[in-house]
């Protein structure tokens, strides 16, 4: 990768601080967290609306199903922690336990399975090094064959003296041995137009116009949920299930509507016995219909007889479909139709699609992962050799079948396939030095 002495990205007065396609990634990276966080309904069916006019008026139901596929996904994918193994193992572990990586890799794959890019910045804090998540809304970003050259994380403050007529943003500018700090000013109602560019000291003192790394690339990790081809960013797990969702909110909307509209009988009282300024039902007493004149005027009871299969017969049909476009097999969530599954093993043999899916997501992750840990370590001031590797072991989340592992091992140490202090080894994940005693245990109890 060759070093360029002026950056790639330039914001200029006049023009726009984001491009329009650049403005339509923002806009998807927003969407998709407002549905992880269940804060705004879906697209309305409009067919419904049209048909049912008292749907207009419907509260919609948000339900927590993108919050649901994205931490399923993240619990798969990294629910148990996965083993890193370096050359370079004691910082490794230092890293890992100062940061607690673990834990923020699981929240970063749960974002990541609703937004489909993130990225964590690496700093420096005097110290050791830390890190942190950043908005994918906030950044505007410059690869270069693949690699993050440059990165402009984009922040809006509030500046009372600009009177809410433009808006102000802290730029934080990374390049290869860099940090440029400054300020960006809009024009008057136009919150993407540059007006002009200051200097970072004129709200924040205590910053830098320009600090240095020391590293050959910039301390930010780019994390990917899925590739996707000619595109920087990844594809979410929301991705073309917007209507889907939405389709299922409508459809528990409308059960739960009919349900409660109907929940009481409806009682026909003859004729003159309510008042007319309480008009034709009385809410506070229940639900009252006066009778016509000419007619029995008896006292009935009318009560609504359920009619709602087909209703819950299609919000299955489309949580199948919502499972099966995420790629998430139904055994998962109990609803399998061949019956209850009894071990792990079973499970994920029902599950090839899931497990597929998952390993094609690794890959990605595991190249962010290792970006991560190459500047923290560097940050840290660990001298990396030119052959340092990571390699990362993966588990797949699933609880574990003890009883199929121990008749696996046992099957190779009949074979002789495979030493009794090693199936000891794997079958109770211990040292070498740990499973040798134990076999030297059960020889002396022998």
């Amino acid at each position: 990768m060759k070093k360029q002495n002026t950056p790639y990205i330039q914001f200029v007065p006049g023009q726009a601080i984001w491009s329009d396609a650049e403005l339509q990634i923002r806009n998807r990276f927003i969407k998709y967290r407002k549905m992880f966080n269940s804060e705004a309904a879906l697209v309305q069916v409009t067919q419904k609306i049209d048909t049912a006019p008292w749907f207009k008026h419907l509260p919609v139901q948000l339900l927590p199903l993108p919050q649901t596929i994205a931490e399923t996904g993240a619990d798969l994918l990294i629910g148990e922690s996965p083993s890193i193994v370096t050359n370079r193992q004691s910082a490794t572990d230092a890293f890992i336990r100062r940061t607690f990586l673990n834990d923020f890799s699981l929240e970063t794959a749960t974002m990541l399975s609703a937004l489909g890019s993130l990225f964590i910045k690496v700093w420096y804090d005097g110290r050791v090094s830390r890190i942190s998540s950043i908005d994918p809304a906030s950044v505007r970003t410059y690869f270069e064959y693949g690699n993050l050259v440059e990165c402009c994380i984009i922040e809006p403050v509030s500046n009372d003296t600009l009177n809410n007529e433009r808006t102000q943003y802290v730029v934080e500018h990374h390049v290869p041995g860099h940090i440029y700090h400054y300020c960006l000013i809009t024009k008057k109602h136009e919150p993407n137009c540059i007006e002009r560019k200051e200097d970072i000291t004129c709200i924040e003192s205590d910053i830098p116009p320009v600090e240095d790394t020391g590293l050959s690339y910039i301390p930010i990790a780019h994390f990917r949920n899925l590739g996707i081809p000619g595109q920087w960013y990844g594809r979410s797990d929301y991705f073309g299930k917007e209507q889907l969702f939405a389709e299922i909110e409508n459809i528990v909307s409308m059960i739960s509507y009919v349900l409660a509209e109907n929940s009481e009988p409806w009682v026909l009282v003859p004729n003159g016995v309510i008042n007319p300024r309480t008009g034709h039902f009385n809410r506070a007493d229940g639900k009252w219909i006066e009778k016509s004149a000419g007619i029995e005027q008896s006292v009935d009871i009318v009560s609504w007889n359920a009619g709602l299969t087909a209703a819950f017969e299609q919000l299955n049909k489309l949580m199948e479909m919502l499972l099966f476009t995420s790629r998430l097999s139904p055994a998962l969530f109990s609803r399998d139709k061949h019956g209850s599954v009894d071990s792990g093993r079973a499970l994920k043999w029902r599950s090839i699609p899931t497990f597929s899916m998952l390993n094609r997501k690794r890959r990605y992750f595991e190249r962010g992962l290792k970006e991560l840990l190459r500047a923290g370590l560097e940050l840290d001031g660990v001298s990396l050799p030119a052959d340092w590797q990571v390699n990362i072991h993966w588990k797949d989340g699933l609880p574990q079948d003890h009883e199929s592992t121990a008749q696996f091992y046992a099957t190779l140490v009949s074979h002789g396939l495979c030493s009794k202090q090693t199936a000891v080894q794997h079958i109770f994940n211990v040292s070498e030095a740990a499973a040798a005693k134990e076999i030297e245990r059960i020889a002396s109890e022998c």
